[in-house]
């Protein structure tokens, strides 16, 4: 693995390509499945600002030191359970290492291809649905999702390509997925999360 000071060269090479901002740097626990991978792949592809890394051996002091020199403003970090995507933890850089923003719990993930569909997207927005906005720990979760994505928080339709969150009252969990504004039609993965807001 080739590196440029303290980047892997990959990651340059990701930054370069992308003509996005550098928001959210996205990366997995070490030796990530195949399943963990694709959603990465997923949200990167989905999310506004959002470019993923291949972990390899680096540690969080690690990831919070490319961060900082890239401009990164939110590290995301999929964690998994029996081999499959279990949580998201989001973190800030800071000079003194990560700071802790906050994690949610994956009780199911569909991925773009399982859908049917391409991740292409370019969400920036946050869409708290009616069902979702009246249950215990939205409002603490949508602020999370706000920092960790770099979303903004819209209410009525949104002009642009956005995230929604949602409620499922049968299996008691939010539902996020991205959509594309003009005929919202679904462009990401669809994640199952189980939060509940910090005391």
């Amino acid at each position: 693995m080739g590196f440029v000071g303290d980047i892997p060269s990959r990651l340059l090479r990701r930054v370069e390509e992308t003509q996005a901002e550098r928001l959210v740097l996205l990366t997995s626990s070490r030796r990530p499945s195949r399943r963990t991978r694709s959603l990465l792949k997923d949200l990167e592809g989905s999310i506004y600002g959002v470019v993923r890394l291949s972990r390899g051996h680096a540690s969080l002091k690690d990831l919070n030191l490319m961060a900082i020199k890239l401009g990164f403003k939110s590290v995301a970090i999929v964690s998994e359970r029996k081999g499959n995507p279990g949580s998201i933890e989001f973190y800030e850089p800071a000079s003194g290492g990560l700071v802790a923003l906050g994690k949610v719990l994956l009780r199911g993930v569909s991925l773009s291809k399982e859908l049917g569909v391409k991740a292409r997207g370019s969400c920036r927005e946050l869409l708290v649905s009616d069902s979702a906005r009246n249950v215990a720990g939205s409002l603490e979760l949508a602020s999370l999702l706000k920092k960790g994505f770099n979303l903004v928080e819209v209410n009525g339709r949104p002009d642009k390509d956005f995230i929604e969150l949602d409620f499922d009252s049968a299996s008691e969990l939010f539902i996020l997925v991205p959509r594309r504004s003009y005929d919202n039609r679904i462009i990401g993965p669809l994640l199952r999360i189980q939060y509940s807001a910090p005391k």
